[in-house]
């Protein structure tokens, strides 16, 4: 029996395992909302909008084909290089009602841009503290009702895979910033699953944001 009980033991265990508390993560220090810009070359920029424009051939909506604008970030990522952009696509036809639109990462690599992170909906991001060769990305998006979402990306086999989510709350002052620890109330959440964070003030943004916009 005893051998028997052994077997039936591991998947009781395994399943014990896949059911821990998610892991949180420390906001960056670095988080972005204003896009200043990339400065790209005329050819950098037109290999960027070749980039671009495929992925937005997956838009659901009628103006799908075109943009609005773009608001992009240069960023250096360790081994991916300078050459790293960050991009917010803007307008009406992909974003949402809250603010959110498509965050994506795109790396120079010989020939184009190629698409190194799918950050789904969000309007700001962040380089994360990691002793990775190539660092960790943090994007953040608004979950209305006073709440923000962030969420954890790692560099694994050439693409930036989603890896943690949490939720931030801010505590009292609704002025107070999104990135700073003493401000918000953190909770962690399965990626994946919607969050059950308690409904709180609307949040605000201290100043509008700084933008650089390019129109393709």
């Amino acid at each position: 029996m005893r051998p028997l009980s052994c077997v039936l033991l591991v998947p009781l265990c395994l399943m014990a395992q896949s059911l821990q508390a998610p892991k949180s993560f420390p906001i960056p220090e670095d988080m972005q909302e204003d896009w200043p810009g990339a400065g790209l070359s005329e050819a950098e920029t037109k290999l960027l909008e070749k980039a671009v424009q495929a992925d937005l051939l997956e838009a659901d909506c009628e103006t799908k084909l075109s943009l609005d604008r773009v608001e992009m970030a240069g960023v250096s990522l360790g081994k991916l290089g300078k050459g790293v952009v960050v991009v917010r696509m803007a307008g009406s036809c992909v974003c949402g009602a809250t603010g959110n639109c498509p965050l994506r990462a795109y790396a120079l690599r010989k020939g184009g841009y190629r698409l190194v992170a799918d950050g789904l909906m969000g309007w700001a991001f962040g380089v994360a503290d990691s002793k990775a060769a190539v660092p960790a990305l943090v994007f953040a998006s608004s979950g209305g009702g006073g709440q923000a979402s962030l969420r954890l990306y790692r560099y694994v086999d050439g693409r930036y895979l989603l890896q943690a989510c949490e939720t931030l709350i801010k505590k009292d002052r609704a002025d107070a910033s999104w990135w700073d620890p003493s401000a918000v109330v953190l909770q962690t959440w399965p990626c994946g699953a919607p969050s059950t964070a308690p409904a709180t003030k609307p949040p605000t943004k201290s100043a509008p944001a700084k933008y650089a916009t390019t129109k393709f």
